[in-house]
């Protein structure tokens, strides 16, 4: 998924240089005060990073080796890696949640909700409580029913939705911005505190997570396929639900409008058709998912969307960020080193903007999270860890991005060619920004052994008899009763 560049462009990368750096610098002093350092030696350090990050990004765009045919024709290893990769992570992740997983989840509230024997509690229609919540509850009783009031079983699914949720974005991600970028995030996910924390207490976020990212892979396949706009009316219904589960719903809502207005349009005429049944399927299913529990709850329509807005209205300016919120200093120190990277990253190319919906996706859920649209049981900081680890995957997707290289043009030696002249490159259909000269080294021609072509001239029929205006017809009237062929 790519915007063309553009003022509001420059502008975001101005929001994401100071929400970067600030960061950086803030975690830097952050850890030398607990090193018992000077704070100024984080400032210093921050500085030195940024400069030798700079100068290697710069390295790379000017030294890497541009994209060939022979490249072409060693993919299947290079997917053969990345698939290795992939699983080494997968495998990594999920023996870490294992070793962290013994002795959790007996006094989550949620436990002793699902308890089969203990007292029936109805979440629906609580004031303070999302149906995510009511539906999180309602499949932990029908796991207890069958498997028993055993902890370690809701552990167990809390973890497979987890591991199952961190493929389904390494597949979205690979989609939607590229392999290297899913990689990176992928190992972010694998090695993450805060993630493993999250599968420790029973909680709905892990569902709805597990929801959540598997729409997200269904809205980049659809839009990577290029199918019918017809199939983005699904998808807006399917979304739709998702945004009366959580209002973190509306994060899928925001992707789906950026991937169909991004990228180049197939077909004149397609982009508005797939941004209005996708929008006509999110009216749809909201007010199909109101009706629906309305009827299971006994309300009427305008009390269940009263509810649900009440639940989720803005309230009072605050700052719901905090360091141990989303991991360990060490991880977030990590991760704005990597998101740095994107301040230089974005200057590689002078159309493609790929971190645009990303970062206005990011300012938007920070700010709703300022105002507490989210609830306790269900945060914004996983979502916002999310996202910043897709943004941190997308900065060294770009800087380590190879240009295609513009072989040179077969062409006939001429005599411009024997005086010495090099033969200018076909254009292969690349935008401008993506057109690099050939290798440095020179191109090495042979004399040519063949006649050079000779100039066409045209030619004109002409006959040695001269033939007066009004006798061009040559045909000889012959008498019927001529015999001369027999």
């Amino acid at each position: 998924m790519s915007w063309k560049k553009n003022v509001f462009s420059y502008l975001l990368w101005i929001l994401y240089a100071v929400a970067t750096e600030v960061g950086l610098v803030c975690l830097a002093d952050a850890v030398c005060a607990s090193l018992g350092m000077e704070i100024r030696v984080g400032a210093v350090s921050c500085v030195l990073y940024m400069a030798a990050a700079g100068t290697g990004v710069f390295l790379i765009h000017r030294f890497a080796p541009k994209y060939s045919a022979a490249d072409r024709k060693n993919h299947g290893v290079g997917t053969v890696a990345q698939t290795a990769v992939t699983v080494i992570l997968l495998a990594a992740a999920f023996v870490l949640r294992i070793l962290e997983m013994q002795g959790a989840g007996e006094e989550s509230v949620y436990y002793r909700m699902a308890v089969i024997g203990g007292e029936e509690t109805i979440l629906t229609g609580m004031p303070d409580t999302s149906y995510a919540a009511d539906l999180y509850v309602r499949m932990l009783r029908g796991l207890f029913f069958f498997l028993g009031n055993k902890p370690a079983a809701a552990m167990w699914v809390q973890l497979l939705l987890q591991t199952g949720a961190i493929l389904l974005v390494y597949f979205a991600v690979r989609k939607l911005m590229g392999n290297i970028a899913a990689i990176v995030a992928l190992a972010f996910h694998t090695v993450s505190s805060y993630l493993i924390r999250e599968i420790l207490v029973l909680s709905p976020a892990m569902l709805y997570f597990f929801l959540w990212t598997a729409v997200l892979l269904v809205i980049a396949v659809v839009a990577g396929a290029g199918k019918s706009p017809r199939s983005f009316l699904p998808v807006g219904i399917v979304v739709a639900f998702l945004c009366f589960l959580d209002v973190a719903g509306f994060l899928l809502l925001f992707i789906a409008v950026s991937v169909i207005l991004s990228g180049e349009e197939p077909e004149t005429g397609r982009r508005p058709k797939c941004l209005l049944l996708c929008l006509a399927g999110v009216g749809a299913g909201l007010i199909g998912c109101g009706l629906i529990f309305s009827l299971i709850e006994g309300k009427s329509f305008a009390g269940v969307l009263g509810a649900w807005i009440s639940l989720y209205r803005p309230g009072e300016f605050y700052l719901p960020f905090s360091a141990d919120s989303a991991g360990t200093m060490g991880e977030y120190v990590v991760l704005f080193c990597v998101l740095s990277l994107g301040l230089f990253s974005f200057w590689r190319n002078r159309r493609r903007d790929p971190v645009k919906p990303w970062i206005l996706l990011a300012a938007i859920l920070a700010l709703a999270g300022c105002f507490g649209v989210f609830t306790e049981e269900m945060p914004m900081g996983l979502y916002m860890y999310l996202l910043l680890t897709m943004l941190a995957g997308i900065a060294v997707e770009e800087c380590v991005r190879r240009t295609e290289a513009v072989p040179a043009a077969a062409v006939p030696v001429t005599a411009a060619a024997e005086a010495g002249k090099q033969p200018e490159s076909t254009d292969l259909g690349m935008p401008s920004a993506e057109k690099e000269q050939p290798a440095s080294k020179p191109v090495k021609y042979i004399e040519n052994p063949l006649p050079l072509p000779k100039k066409h001239v045209k030619k004109k029929l002409g006959y040695g008899v001269e033939v007066p205006a009004g006798k061009e017809d040559f045909d000889i009237k012959i008498d019927e009763k001529d015999d001369f062929d027999i």
